[in-house]
């Protein structure tokens, strides 16, 4: 049995150790930035640290003693601050679950706030006593109720968003989508929400691109690709799906965030528009063809008139030859007028060469002109194709201009499409005469007017130009010219189409540029450069 001293040195121990781990309690309390207070196994404030103070109000000289519900803790939390404690006291002091409570507390002037506590145990004098950590998350509920609002705006705007959007995880689980996304597919949310890249697809959904998902997270960059998908009615519609890569905040890809676009109806308008742009070029160009009709009719009638007045000359002459051929004419011979045989008859063989020459030239010409275009760019020959156009347009400006040609000798194969280049040349040629006739119809009859068209090749172009001595084209009008269906000629005299087609087939077709020069009063140059 130990003695007195045994007993009262043991008992000096326990009440050294004792002192120190408050001493240690203290000096952890003194700088925790949480309330820290110790209880007694009643809930009677044994222990209470400058930050309890600061949040709670209560200096700790009072709240030693205080009952913990009845000073910053309501009432109705003590059961479950009890069973917290239980737990911990079965645990032992050496164990933790990591479980923490979320209870409001209350201030000494009746401010609640929220507090999430650790509750531990600790067996100090015999007796236990619990150890609570108390955090005001006031700003973390507010930063909570932020993200919440966030994420509720976020959903409200990703509804309100017409064209359908989904979102998906890093592994490519469908996370989300909109209203617009479900009806689109004609698919169930439920039958998406928590789907795989990898996990069969559902009937009306198209498959998933793993790979082009995979390419956005890894590279953290958008793609945008044009897919095939069937919609709720299935029948195939065209989209243009766009996804980027969305980040947390450590700037990592977390996942995706998908859109679709549908275009189908703009694909189908657009090959329409096409179609009609190409019906649209063949009337103008037949509307052209005809238009040159009645003038190479006319420019093949006269050389073709004098070949038949020249050959019924020569049949006649031939007739009034032919008796003194015969052995008993040559006595008659002196009555025949030989002379003027003999200056006649070669003109009207020379006459009548040079208009097969002519006859010839123009059907060449028109040949060339309305030869079938070619699905590809082809070379040739830019400076013969220009004449050729000059050729069976002769008749729409030979009454009201003359027309110069500089041509580049050593301009080589260009690759265009003749057949649409011939058009461009037309038409321009065409609106140059009309200019021209209405500045003589406008006040100046006497004008000389003149067009000029030149080809120049400039380092790797080719530029072609033709120039006219016309009325001018106003600033006020120039925006509009190349516009279909714009035309500043009186109803029943243009459609419209003449400069439209010029843009079109220069600067969609051959991607080459197309300007012009102009003032008013003194004509118009248009400018058309093409690549080699």
């Amino acid at each position: 049995m130990p003695s007195c001293c045994e007993g009262r040195q043991k008992r000096r121990e326990i009440e050294s150790s004792l002192r120190e781990m408050q001493e240690k309690l203290a000096a952890v309390g003194e700088a925790a930035s949480d309330a820290i207070l110790m209880t007694d196994n009643h809930f009677r404030i044994t222990y209470w640290n400058p930050m309890a103070e600061r949040v709670f109000g209560y200096p700790a000289t009072y709240a030693q003693g205080q009952d913990l519900f009845r000073l910053v803790l309501a009432p109705e939390a003590r059961a479950e601050f009890e069973h917290l404690f239980q737990k911990a006291l079965f645990l032992g002091p050496e164990h933790s679950d990591g479980r923490t409570l979320e209870l409001m507390g209350r201030s000494r002037h009746g401010r609640e706030t929220p507090l999430e506590i650790s509750l531990s145990s600790v067996l100090l004098g015999g007796r236990w006593h619990a150890v609570a950590v108390l955090r005001d998350i006031t700003q973390r509920k507010a930063r909570e109720q932020d993200r919440i609002e966030q994420l509720h705006f976020f959903q409200t705007v990703i509804e309100a968003i017409p064209q359908p959007l989904y979102y998906k995880d890093a592994e490519g689980r469908y996370l989300g989508c909109n209203g617009a996304f479900v009806d689109y597919l004609g698919i169930p949310k439920a039958d998406l929400i928590g789907r795989t890249l990898r996990d069969p697809v559902p009937p009306g959904l198209a498959p998933t691109h793993y790979e082009t998902d995979m390419e956005v997270m890894s590279q953290g960059r958008c793609l945008t690709l044009e897919t095939e998908v069937p919609c709720a009615d299935g029948s195939p519609r065209t989209t243009i799906e766009s996804r980027a890569p969305f980040f947390d905040i450590e700037g990592r890809v977390v996942g995706i965030v998908g859109t679709l676009l549908d275009i189908t109806d703009r694909k189908r308008n657009e090959m329409e528009k096409a179609n009609l742009e190409i019906q649209l070029r063949q009337a103008h160009k037949l509307e052209a063809i005809g238009q040159l009709a009645a003038g190479i009719a006319h420019e093949i009638n006269t050389p073709t008139q004098f070949i038949g007045d020249n050959t019924i000359f020569l049949r006649d002459a031939f007739k009034d030859i032919l008796p003194f051929l015969e052995p008993q004419g040559l006595a008659t011979l002196p009555a025949l007028d030989l002379r003027y045989l003999i200056e006649e008859v070669p003109k009207a063989i020379d006459q009548t060469l040079d208009g097969v020459a002519r006859v010839t030239r123009i059907v060449r010409a028109m040949k060339e002109f309305s030869h079938p275009g070619s699905e590809s760019k082809v070379p040739v020959d830019l400076n013969q194709c220009i004449e050729s156009t000059l050729i069976v347009s002769h008749n729409e400006w030979k009454y009201c201009a003359e027309l110069v040609t500089d041509y580049d000798p050593d301009l080589p194969p260009v690759p265009c499409f003749p057949n649409e280049f011939n058009q461009v040349i037309l038409n321009l040629v065409i609106n140059a005469a009309h200019a021209i006739q209405e500045a003589k119809n406008q006040g100046s009859p006497d004008l000389k007017g003149m067009i000029r068209v030149s080809t120049q090749r400039i380092g790797n172009d080719v530029v072609i130009k033709v120039e006219d001595n016309g009325v001018g084209i106003p600033d006020a009008i120039r925006p509009r010219i190349f516009d279909p269906f714009f035309t500043t000629k009186p109803i029943g005299q243009g459609t419209g189409q003449g400069l439209a087609i010029v843009h079109n087939v220069i600067v969609e077709k051959h991607k080459g540029g197309l300007s012009l020069e102009s003032e008013v009063g003194k004509g118009t140059t248009f400018i058309i450069c093409l690549s080699l």
